[in-house]
C-alpha cells in the first residue's frame, strides 16, 4: 500500500492549511483503504491538521536528517510538501517520489532552487506566473488552493472575523506583539457586534490577557473549525495571508486587510490591490515607512520596529488605530474580490488530487 506523505513548512497557518484542504482529497481513499494518509511535523502544525483518518509522526519537519531517519522507516512513502523545502531535498536524496506545493512562487524573484527538486511541482496560477515557468521542470499551474466543499452556511451573514495569522514563524522568534498591541487598543474602540478573533496560539493568549471576554470572543481554531467559522462570516478583517484570503474569497466572504507583520503579507495585498482585490487596506506605508524589501528574516525585523514606533508615538497611534477601527466597521465594494477569484478558480486541490492519483497509480 503506499503512504501518502504530507509534510508543511511550519510557518504560521497557511502551508498547513493548504495541506490540509489537500489531503481532505486523498481521504476517501484512505477511508477504502486503498492508501494509507501520515502527517509528519511538529505539534503546533499537527494541531492545524488534525485528523482521525490521517496519523501523525512527529519530527523536526526543518531537520533532512530527522526527515531521512523517519521517511526510511515509512513503507512506500509518497510525499507532499507544501512550502517545505528540506523534505524535497531528502526525497531526492532517498529517490522517492515527490511533490511540491510553492504557494508562494508568485513571490519569489527568482524560484529557490531547492523548490524545483520534487518530481511534480504545482504552482497556483495567479496572473503573470506563466512567465516564471521553467520548461525543463515539470511545473503545473493550478486553481486556487480552498477546502474542497467550502460553501455558504448562512444568508445573513453577521459574524465579522478577525484573523490574525499564526505569528510564528521559524525564521526569527520576533512574535508580532507590538502590531497585536495596536490592534487591541482599536479592538477596544470598536462598536462591531458579533465580533470573533482568532490566530495562533500566543497571539491569541496575549490578546486574552488583554481583553475581557466580554468584549472579545476569541480563540485558537484547527483549519476545520476556522472553515466552519468563515462560511458564517459577513467579512473578514485579516493580515494578508494566502490561504485565509482565497478560501474567504471561494465563499465571497468580503476581506478588509490588516497592517503587515511579514513580507509575503504585505506582497500579497500588493499584488491584489491593481487588481481590485484589495479595496479597503491600511499598512505601514501609510504612515510615510518604506516598504521593506529583501529577505523575509529582516523583513520581519523590519515591521516590528515599525509597530513599535508607531506605538510610542501618539499622531501614529491614533492614526493607525482609527484605521484599523474603519477595516473593521465599514462595509466594502466586493466585484474587484469576486471577479479575482472567479479568474483564478478554486479547484486547486481536485487538481492536484487527479495529477498525483494518475502519477502515483493510487486507483
Amino acid at each position: 500500500m503506499k503512504n501518502i506523505v504530507l509534510v508543511s513548512n511550519p510557518f504560521g497557518f497557511g502551508p498547513v492549511g493548504k495541506l490540509h484542504s489537500i489531503a481532505a482529497e486523498f481521504l476517501p481513499l484512505a477511508k477504502q483503504g486503498k492508501i494509507s494518509l501520515t502527517f509528519a511535523g511538529g505539534e503546533s502544525s499537527w494541531e492545524i491538521i488534525k485528523d482521525k483518518n490521517i496519523s501523525w509522526l512527529e519530527v523536526n519537519e526543518r531537520s533532512e536528517e530527522d526527515l531521512k531517519q523517519l521517511l526510511a522507516k515509512i513503507n512506500n512513502p509518497h510525499v507532499i510538501s507544501s512550502q517545505n523545502r528540506f523534505v524535497i531535498k531528502v526525497t531526492r536524496d532517498l529517490k522517492l517520489p515527490s511533490a511540491f506545493l510553492d504557494g508562494l512562487a508568485w513571490f519569489w524573484d527568482k524560484i529557490p532552487e531547492d523548490h524545483l527538486l520534487a518530481d511534480i511541482i504545482f504552482w497556483v496560477n495567479y496572473p503573470g506566473i506563466e512567465a516564471k515557468v521553467i520548461p525543463k521542470y515539470n511545473i503545473e499551474l493550478i486553481s486556487g488552493i480552498v477546502p474542497q466543499k467550502s460553501q455558504r452556511k448562512s444568508s445573513e451573514k453577521k459574524l465579522t472575523i478577525i484573523h490574525l495569522g499564526g505569528g510564528v514563524n521559524p525564521l526569527t522568534p520576533i512574535l508580532p506583539i507590538n502590531w497585536l498591541d495596536i490592534l487591541i487598543l482599536a479592538l477596544k474602540k470598536t462598536e462591531t457586534e458579533n465580533l470573533f478573533v482568532c490566530g495562533g496560539r500566543e497571539l491569541i493568549s496575549y490578546l486574552q490577557n488583554n481583553i475581557p471576554p466580554s468584549k472579545i470572543n476569541s480563540s485558537t481554531l484547527n483549519h476545520q473549525d476556522f472553515e466552519k467559522k468563515l462560511a458564517l462570516a459577513r467579512k473578514l478583517v485579516t493580515v494578508g495571508g494566502q490561504s485565509a484570503t482565497m478560501e474567504a474569497l471561494s465563499l465571497g466572504v468580503p476581506i478588509a486587510f490588516l497592517p503587515s507583520y511579514n513580507l509575503s503579507q504585505a506582497m500579497l495585498v500588493e499584488y491584489l490591490r491593481p487588481r481590485g482585490a484589495a479595496p479597503l487596506r491600511f499598512d505601514w506605508q501609510d504612515l510615510g515607512f518604506p516598504l521593506p524589501m529583501g529577505k523575509e528574516k529582516t523583513a520581519i525585523e523590519i515591521y516590528d520596529s515599525y509597530a513599535k514606533q508607531v506605538k510610542e508615538n501618539a499622531w501614529f497611534l491614533t492614526e493607525a488605530t482609527d484605521k484599523i477601527q474603519q477595516l473593521i466597521e465599514d462595509e466594502l465594494a466586493t466585484i474587484g474580490q469576486r471577479n479575482f477569484i472567479k479568474d483564478l478558480g478554486y479547484t486547486g486541490t481536485q487538481e492536484i488530487y487527479n495529477a498525483l492519483k494518475k502519477l502515483w497509480s493510487l486507483d
